[in-house]
């Protein structure tokens, strides 16, 4: 008699793991990996689907490349949190990271690129050869033949100085 309840017992599990539209059959359960290192699945019998959850936020993920050094789950999705600072502080370069190897490059980006003016006599500047190039000086011109301007180079003001008396003044 103990022999025959625990055959029950086998059966009653096999029918659950088997079961199917059609009657007791070989039903194949799925793989639940869905490559996601921020997920976990889980096959549910009740749907005959996966069932995919996000892991917790903040746990440490793979990183994508050599560029990442640092990557968490957030919300099921894996992100970098730190990569590899190629910044040179020079806006007339790229600033980049070789995926493959981690390395950093700064390649001059193209001659003409604007940049930030650091000369305020200057109204742009523009990359030249990997360098920032004053462009267009601020013209001091006030139109009168009697004065020469200057800009000034702590504020980008202009100033005007009478030329002496008796300096040729044009027509």
């Amino acid at each position: 008699m103990r022999r025959v309840s625990s055959v029950t017992v086998v059966l009653s599990i096999l029918w659950i793991a088997a079961c199917s539209q059609d009657g007791l059959q070989a039903v194949p359960i799925p793989d639940c990996e869905d490559g996601n290192p921020c997920t976990t699945g889980e096959y549910s019998q009740e749907t005959n689907q996966c069932v995919f959850t996000a892991l917790a936020d903040g746990l440490e993920c793979p990183n994508a490349n050599l560029c990442v050094t640092r990557s968490s789950c957030f919300e099921g999705a894996c992100f970098a949190d730190e990569v590899v600072n190629c910044e040179d502080e020079n806006p007339c370069t790229g600033d980049v990271c070789n995926e493959d190897t981690g390395e950093c490059s700064n390649p001059n980006v193209t001659d003409g690129t604007a940049c930030p003016v650091d000369d305020l006599c200057f109204v742009t500047a523009e990359c030249l050869e990997g360098s920032c190039a004053p462009a267009e000086p601020v013209l001091c011109d006030d139109f009168n033949p009697c004065t020469v301007g200057t800009c000034l180079n702590e504020s980008g003001d202009c100033s005007y100085e009478n030329l002496p008396n008796g300096t040729p003044c044009g027509e």
